[in-house]
This record gives C-alpha cells, sequence and structure tokens, in this order.
C-alpha cells in the first residue's frame, strides 16, 4: 500500500481538495483510493493525526475550539483505529490523507511519532505532498479570512517555509517529498483537484472528471466588502472578535450576493506590499536554491537585485488593500436596500451614515511604497522600520514625517494608559477606531514639550 499525506501548505486550496475528496469516497475506493472519514464527523480531514504532537501552546485555535489538550492523544488514537478499520474492510492499495496542520514545525519526538503513526498503517512507502504560492497571494488570502470575523488590523507578514520541508525531506527522504507551485500557471488544468490527480493519482485511474465538485468553495470578498464588514464588527459586534456570529455571517453572505450581481473585482493588495511581500524577503528565492521550486512568472532577475525590505506598520486598512470608494458605495447601496438591514433601526442607521462616514476617513496615504519608486534598504534596527509613501500622494518632508511618527508614538501611550484594562483584542479595535483623536493628543503634546524646550527622538 502506498501513503501519500498531503500537508496543504495553507492557502493552497486544500480545503477544496478535502471537501472534494470526502464527498467521493465512493469513486476513489473503487479505483483502490482509500480516503478516511473522521469517526466524529468534525473535520474533513485528518489534523488529529499530529495535533497532540504539537507544543500545548502552538495547537491551532481551530482544534483547540473542540478539544481541551489533554483529550487530543485519545482523538487522534480513536481516528488511527478508525483508519485501520478501513484499510482492513477494504484492502486499499493507495492511503490518502490531508491536513495542513501538519505543516506546522513538531518537536523532534513528534516527527519521530508522526512517522511511526504512518508506518503504522502498513506501509514505508509514505510520499508527503505540499504546494506553495509566492507570499503576496498567501498573505491576501490568509487577510481576507482573518478579516470576516476580526476587526484587529492582521499586519502584513511571511511564513518561512525552508524548516518545515527541510524537516519533512530529513524525516521522508528527498524522493518522498513534493514541493509544487501553487498559481495557475503551475497546476495542471489550472485546478488544484486535477493537478493533484494527475500527479499522484493517475495509476490508479483516478481522473477529477470521476470525482464530485466542490460546492463549497471558499470565494474571496472583495477588498470593498472587506472594509465594510470590518466596519460592521467594529460598531456593532467589538466583543465577539474571532467569534463565528449570525449577524456577521448574514453580512457576509449579503455583501457576497451583492458583490456578484455588481462584478466586483477580486481584492487586491497595494503594489508596493506586493513588491515587498514578493520581491523584498528570500522566501521565493530560498524555495528555488534550495528545493528546485520555480514558481511560473516570478522575475528571479529582479529579485536577485532587490535588498531585503521590513514591513512599516499599517493603521489603515486601506493602506494594505486597494480599495475602490466609488465602487464600495454602490455595494452599500445594494446590500442597504435588503431587508434584513431595513429590520433593525440601528443597524439601517449606520447602513445610511456609512457613506459618510467613509469620505471622512479616506485620504490617507499608503503607507507602502509604489512599486514605481527605487528600492529602499533595509533598517537596521527594529526601531527603524520603514515608513514608505506614495511619492505622488505623500508632500511631507522628512521633518513632518518624522514629527507625525512621533505624535503616533505617543498617541499610542496615553492610549495604553488609558485603555489598559482592555483585552487584547479590544485595544486593538478600540485603537483602531480611536486612532486619530490619541494622535491628535500626541502632536498637542509633542508641541507642549518643544515649547518647554524639551527634545524627544523616537
Amino acid at each position: 500500500m502506498k501513503t501519500i499525506f498531503h500537508v496543504g501548505h495553507s492557502k493552497t486550496g486544500s480545503t477544496t481538495l478535502q471537501s472534494v475528496f470526502l464527498e467521493s469516497q465512493a469513486q476513489l475506493i473503487q479505483k483502490g483510493v482509500l480516503y478516511p472519514s473522521n469517526p466524529n464527523g468534525r473535520y474533513n480531514n485528518h489534523k488529529l493525526l499530529s495535533a497532540d504532537l504539537m507544543e500545548p501552546g502552538k495547537v491551532p485555535r481551530h482544534i483547540i475550539k473542540n478539544y481541551i489538550y489533554e483529550e487530543l492523544p485519545a482523538a487522534r488514537i480513536d481516528l488511527q483505529n478508525s483508519i485501520m478499520a478501513d484499510i482492513e474492510r477494504h484492502k486499499p492499495k493507495c492511503l490518502m490523507l490531508s491536513s495542513e496542520t501538519r505543516f506546522g514545525l513538531l518537536p523532534k519526538r513528534g516527527r519521530v511519532k508522526f512517522r511511526q503513526i504512518l508506518q503504522g498503517f502498513g506501509s514505508d512507502d509514505i510520499d508527503i505532498v505540499a504546494y506553495v504560492r509566492l507570499p503576496s497571494g498567501w498573505f491576501l488570502s490568509a487577510l481576507n479570512q482573518s478579516m470576516r470575523r476580526t476587526t484587529s488590523l492582521k499586519q502584513p507578514r511571511i511564513l518561512s517555509l525552508h524548516r518545515a520541508i527541510s524537516s519533512f525531506i530529513e524525516d521522508f527522504g528527498q524522493d518522498h517529498v513534493h514541493i509544487l507551485p501553487f498559481s495557475r500557471d503551475a497546476l495542471r488544468g489550472g485546478d488544484i483537484v486535477k493537478d493533484f490527480c494527475s500527479r499522484f493519482l493517475s495509476d490508479y485511474g483516478v481522473s477529477a472528471g470521476i470525482l464530485q465538485t466542490d460546492e463549497s468553495s471558499n470565494e474571496s470578498l472583495s477588498s470593498e466588502a472587506i472594509d465594510i464588514v470590518r466596519r460592521y464588527r467594529l460598531q456593532f459586534l467589538p466583543k465577539k472578535d474571532n467569534q463565528f456570529v449570525p449577524d456577521g455571517e448574514k453580512l457576509i453572505k449579503l455583501l457576497m450576493k451583492a458583490e456578484a450581481s455588481l462584478k466586483m473585482p477580486k481584492p487586491r493588495l497595494r503594489d508596493g506590499l506586493t513588491d515587498i511581500l514578493d520581491y523584498g524577503t528570500p522566501i521565493v528565492r530560498g524555495l528555488r536554491d534550495d528545493f528546485g521550486v520555480v514558481i511560473p512568472g516570478y522575475d528571479y532577475d529582479r529579485a536577485e537585485k532587490t535588498p531585503e525590505m521590513q514591513f512599516p506598520e499599517a493603521h489603515k486598512l486601506e493602506e494594505i488593500i486597494e480599495i475602490d470608494r466609488a465602487m464600495q458605495f454602490e455595494l452599500i447601496a445594494s446590500v442597504r436596500r435588503d431587508s434584513w438591514v431595513r429590520s433593525d433601526e440601528s443597524r439601517a442607521s449606520w447602513f445610511d451614515r456609512l457613506p459618510g462616514q467613509i469620505s471622512d476617513d479616506t485620504g490617507t496615504a499608503p503607507v507602502y511604497q509604489a512599486a514605481s519608486m527605487p528600492r529602499m534598504k533595509p533598517s537596521t534596527s527594529k526601531e527603524e522600520s520603514l515608513i514608505m509613501t506614495d511619492a505622488n500622494t505623500s508632500t511631507r518632508s522628512p521633518e513632518e514625517q518624522a514629527d507625525r511618527d512621533l505624535a503616533v508614538t505617543i498617541g499610542r501611550a496615553i492610549f495604553r494608559t488609558t485603555q489598559g484594562d482592555l483585552s487584547n483584542d479590544a485595544r486593538k479595535a478600540a485603537w483602531q477606531a480611536e486612532r486619530k483623536d490619541y494622535v491628535k493628543q500626541g502632536r498637542a503634546v509633542l508641541k507642549r514639550l518643544r515649547k518647554d524646550g524639551i527634545t524627544l527622538s523616537k
């Protein structure tokens, strides 16, 4: 029996792949391929095979919400026993497992145990499969998902893939680890299911054409809709961060329906941020140089000439993603006509006021450098984080920019002393909502200190 364990990476179509395989169990087993179910029916994947092997503080929230840590070993054993029973019943030629949670790093003893678990199913012929994508695409997808249920602004970041991939190679061998680019140009048939079946299941006669289609795709919200959802949660659900709330889910469904009728564009990052994510970090070059993974369309020559950059802190959503305000106002007009909006007086009133509130907030220059700007050298310390502005929209002199940074720093200090009793998520939400007022206070303090002959540095 061959064993294939698909480990993600996250935001590379894993949910689609898992949903299709789970719905297509009957078609797969006819071809000798087993994709086991979870005995508890909670998950469409096999994340419980490695959850208790992680350090307690690193188990993902989507697992901890269903289990306390002490329950995880028993849950894993239940899943192992269920898989063994399926193997005995069906005697498959190929055991197919999937969990992007396993892409996370395990301690050494956890890695050893994980390999033993897979071998315990009856095969030493074990392949690990992972898909990877450009950092900008990964971050935009992660932002889209997280901003549906939180008011906290997700700061741009990247994930280092090198250590995880290296650990798979060390544990299973170079020839048994397959790292593939996730992009429409790289995927066979432009689809994750078609690509996976073609590469790894064709020997068993499995093609995407014999499988069930996925009806539960993770559709992206537009940039304009993401902003509306965040504003709504700040107003009506400030204490429900990272929670599934019926009101929030209803709004998302309404926005998706309105987006389809208005033919809204897909979400997009600011060009300058895409630049930093894809070319100002060594991640993509490292995938090619260390593992031979080449992403079609990526300009490797440009990457070689681009110095490493740091991420400035963004304070508003529009500093991270492009938001077309005219299209957003059309979206608001469409949604606020819905009976669900008009059925609640406070909600209806808020939607009526929303375009004006957005207009008052708009106008801040993006902190990320435009793609056409010259490359900036990396900062030499954390304190010297880059504040990159679009030359076409920012007219601040270096002195004015320094004053602004100081005012923000002082404003944050005032904020912390007045809001220190809030929870972390609530504090972040309050800062985003009231930042302007605190920065004004910071400017007033800075002016008064200078009047008294006191000079500050950041």
